[in-house]
């Protein structure tokens, strides 16, 4: 009804105001009331865009910092391994914390990780005839899986392969981007 002459977040906050105060009720018991009922969310689920406000002729220059920040890492420990990389890496983003369950990388580059042209290959300890449904390689690594659009991967290894020697990301294709390896984590089964 109000929405021309009023910010959405105004029309709530008012709505909300008359469904729980009254003319009688103290501020102070007001506010109390509604915040019981009012769901404050970090970070933020909406952001204003732009500088237009909706308020006739102010300018908006607002930015949550929170915004679009998604924890979507989850800490986790691998096994005790020898890491390397040829890769240059960024600031006190390493591989070794990628490994180890720390945090690095972050997601406000969606562009920057591995896709399709990277697989995931291991050698295993006994040079055996094993190969698997992705293939064996001239340099006797086993393609286990490989990267999808969403910058992630999976893959088993069979039973058969017997001890694994080592595990890498081959990246088959230079990449226009940079790329953040944000976790590495390795579930092994109970023998």
């Amino acid at each position: 009804m109000f929405y021309n002459d009023q910010p959405v977040d105004w029309l709530l906050e008012h709505l909300i105001y008359t469904k729980i105060c009254n003319w009688d009720k103290a501020m102070k018991a007001c506010k109390a009331e509604k915040s019981k009922l009012w769901v404050h969310y970090k970070p933020s689920l909406f952001q204003h865009i732009g500088t237009t406000s909706s308020l006739k002729g102010k300018i908006q220059k607002l930015k949550d910092k929170q915004f679009g920040k998604i924890n979507n890492f989850y800490p986790h420990s691998n096994l005790a391994a020898y890491v390397k990389t040829n890769i240059a890496t960024y600031k006190s983003y390493t591989l070794e914390k990628a490994y180890k369950g720390d945090k690095t990388g972050n997601f406000e580059h969606p562009s920057d990780i591995l896709d399709s042209n990277t697989t995931v290959e291991v050698a295993p300890l006994f040079s055996k005839n094993m190969t698997q449904n992705g293939g064996k390689n001239s340099d006797n690594f086993i393609v286990i899986g490989r990267f999808n659009k969403f910058g992630i991967a999976e893959g088993t290894i069979d039973k058969n392969i017997g001890l694994i020697k080592e595990l890498r990301l081959h990246i088959h294709v230079d990449s226009e981007n940079w790329i953040i390896l944000s976790e590495v984590m390795i579930v092994g089964t109970q023998r």
